[in-house]
């Protein structure tokens, strides 16, 4: 799972470009074998009065909060992840004069399930059977 919180004043992003950014950062995971339903994105908004930047009232600031438990990545792919998923909002805030801050967070994979089930090991075959089904699976009678 990757879970992507972005904080916004209402009404700063339309719907469709929240369905651009969501779609660009399922991408981003799916082309790295991740199945599309570990991707979440959710759209928060916090009202204007409760953006402060500085000490100061903000109402063109984007706070992202990105949390990734399927793949951890490593020290020297570091600006790699960061790069890759700031391309899914950059080409819509940047022209706007959006400002935004966002963050990684990498937890233990041990720690997290789906539907009451444990995920499939990082690039298992059953991890693909969920990525190829786009939902969780039992795979414990996937033998019989």
């Amino acid at each position: 799972m990757p879970l992507h919180r972005i904080y916004t004043p209402p009404g700063l992003l339309s719907s469709e470009e929240k369905a651009t950014i969501s779609k660009e950062l399922t991408k981003y995971y799916t082309q790295s074998g991740l199945p599309a339903f570990y991707v979440i994105v959710l759209f928060i908004d916090v009202e204007e009065d409760n953006i402060f930047v500085g000490g100061e009232k903000r109402n063109n600031f984007v706070r992202i909060v990105s949390q990734q438990l399927a793949r951890t990545v490593p020290p020297e792919r570091y600006q790699y992840n960061l790069d890759g998923l700031e391309a899914a909002w950059a080409p819509i805030f940047k022209p706007r004069g959006i400002d935004w801050e966002f963050h990684i967070e990498q937890h233990e994979r041990g720690l997290w399930r789906i539907n009451g089930f444990n995920p499939p090991p990082s690039r298992s075959e059953g991890e693909m059977i969920w990525a190829r089904e786009n939902r969780p699976v039992d795979l414990s009678d996937a033998s019989s």
